[in-house]
């Protein structure tokens, strides 16, 4: 993707030079924003909108410059190039203090010498809003997050989760049109982080505002946000729902980088007139999953999602609906309560891979035990396959 890419919307998959999107639609957009620090290019230029009133995410690993972008947003950094509009109007040389938007930080930074409804009304009372008018608002809002009767409480009076509410009403208090979310459920519990999850969801659809998270967690993304940028290296490399992404990933890069998956080396031939895809582990692949774009002789790759993979005990029947089985041996079992991950080394025509496939404990005891060194077989749907027009690294 070259540096000046954009996004749009085209089955489920965004891609370069969109068409304008509609005005009412749009909350958030970024026209060809980039931003430098010295030699160092952390987002290279970007353009893409967020809509009005959806959850959006930014996702990407350390360093992916999805945190520089929000703070460009929030007026915390200027950008380099290009300009920011919010609800029309070019914020790009506003100050943050003046932009329609607020924030949720990573840390939370409740004040610890205030009560809970001291915290939430801490703005309101910068914004010199009427006293009576302040009380009815902070009340509303602790409501709105569930901590009703709370409001004389100190922040160390409170479980992480509480804190992480408090520090969502005082943002929601003052009634942004943006609400951004800088990693916001990292300091909290894998439980506890699970259940904010549904609570965030919950309260961004209920109040209507456009929320838009930054994480590293694919898990949150996919699970809270109706859209999601994925970044990697200060570029937009996909922008699409969150099943898109999984089962349509534009590159090799967010195919891997969603979930987990298994790569397999391939290479477009002529076989009969027309281009197919030939991988020595998975032979010759459907003339329709060949990419339009690849030419012949070109390197790709093909992948398949563990969870698409079945492993069985015998060979599939000839009534299997199946299009495409291996026969392998079980390398590791690991159990994970739920599902089993079962390493097969697949035994292809022309050579041998190790595959990865999660075995769901769907009943407590299940008919076949599988174990490292048994011959199995793996079987897939063909629909389920992959073909990433990048070669395999």
């Amino acid at each position: 993707m070259s540096e000046t890419s954009e996004t749009t919307e085209t089955t489920g998959t965004e891609t370069a030079n969109p068409p304008p999107p509609n005005a009412e639609d749009e909350i958030i957009r970024f026209d060809n924003l980039s931003k430098r620090f010295g030699d160092v290019t952390a987002v290279h230029p970007t353009s893409f909108s967020v809509r009005r009133g959806e959850f959006f995410a930014l996702l990407g690993p350390s360093g992916c410059g999805k945190t520089t972008l929000l703070r460009m947003l929030s007026g915390f950094h200027a950008p380099s190039e290009g300009r920011i509009f919010i609800d029309g109007e070019d914020v790009t040389a506003l100050p943050a203090n003046r932009r329609p938007i607020n924030m949720v930080f990573q840390s939370y930074a409740v004040f610890p010498h205030m009560s809970v409804g001291q915290n939430v009304a801490y703005g309101l009372k910068i914004a010199r809003v009427p006293k009576d008018e302040r009380a009815r608002r902070v009340e509303e809002v602790l409501s709105l997050v569930q901590l009703n009767g709370m409001a004389e409480r100190r922040p160390s009076q409170l479980s992480g989760g509480q804190q992480q509410r408090v520090a969502l009403a005082r943002a929601l208090v003052m009634q942004p049109k943006v609400l951004l979310l800088d990693e916001p459920l990292s300091a909290l519990d894998a439980k506890l982080r699970e259940h904010m999850r549904g609570e965030l969801v919950r309260l961004q659809k209920q109040v209507g505002i456009t929320f838009i998270i930054v994480t590293h967690d694919q898990d949150e993304a996919l699970s809270m946000a109706d859209r999601v940028a994925v970044m990697n290296g200060g570029r937009l490399e996909q922008l699409a729902p969150p099943q898109t992404l999984y089962e349509s990933p534009s590159s090799r890069f967010v195919a891997d980088f969603i979930g987990r998956i298994n790569f397999f080396a391939a290479r477009v031939v002529a076989e009969n007139g027309a281009r197919v895809v030939a991988s020595p582990v998975l032979g010759t692949l459907a003339p329709a999953l060949t990419p339009p774009s690849a030419a012949e002789g070109e390197e790709v790759t093909v992948a398949l999602r563990p969870e698409k993979i079945e492993v069985q005990a015998s060979p599939p029947t000839g009534d299997d609906p199946r299009t495409r089985s291996l026969p392998g041996v079980i390398a590791e079992v690991s159990y994970y309560g739920d599902y089993c991950t079962v390493e097969v080394d697949l035994r292809g025509a022309e050579g041998s891979q190790r595959v990865t496939s999660f075995v769901p404990n769907a009943i407590r005891e299940t008919g076949v035990q599988f174990s490292p060194g048994q011959e199995v077989w793996c079987a897939w749907w063909s629909s389920d396959i992959l073909v990433i027009d990048e070669a395999a690294n």
